[in-house]
């Protein structure tokens, strides 16, 4: 299930078709209302069209964090936990960073990260658990995320979203 919410984050992110190859009459409960959910539809089909990028990523833990503008000017970010104990690569060994831990943690988000003044009130919505997070100012720091697994979230100026 995380692994699934994961993928679909990135892919909103990405501002990509959605290619599904199963018979969506059986996929399970939990995997129909990551692929219902409105919200992250909404970010996926942003007018803007802008793809996402990576804004961060911390090559010991496997922390990484994703963003999006959209045309409302409100900005989608995933936080996304790679697991911890990764390795890293070096010019002798240039293969991808693997992540081969199980650690859940939580990721702070500063604003200036996602092209938001520091004394900026931004009020945060999951669009996962479908529920406000409420107004923070300068950082934001996130559930506990497990391996693998992703918090993906709408940051709007406080002002735009009351």
């Amino acid at each position: 299930h995380d692994e699934e919410q994961t993928q679909m984050a990135i892919w909103a992110l990405a501002a990509a078709p959605l290619f599904m190859s199963t018979d969506l009459r059986h996929v399970s409960a939990s995997s129909r209302a990551i692929l219902q959910n409105k919200e992250l539809l909404q970010i996926s089909q942003d007018p803007l069209a802008r793809a996402g990028r990576r804004f961060y990523h911390d090559l010991v833990t496997g922390r990484q964090g994703w963003m999006r503008e959209r045309a409302d000017g409100t900005v989608a970010v995933a936080l996304h936990n790679g697991g911890g104990n990764c390795t890293t690569p070096s010019w002798s060994k240039p293969t991808p960073p693997r992540c081969y831990g199980n650690s859940s943690l939580r990721i702070t988000l500063d604003s200036t990260m996602i092209d938001f003044a520091p004394d900026t009130p931004m009020a945060f919505f999951d669009v996962f658990d479908n529920k406000s997070l409420g107004v923070h100012t300068g950082s934001f720091v996130s559930k506990l995320i497990p391996s693998h697994g992703v918090q993906l979230l709408t940051v709007a100026f406080a002002t735009d979203a009351m």
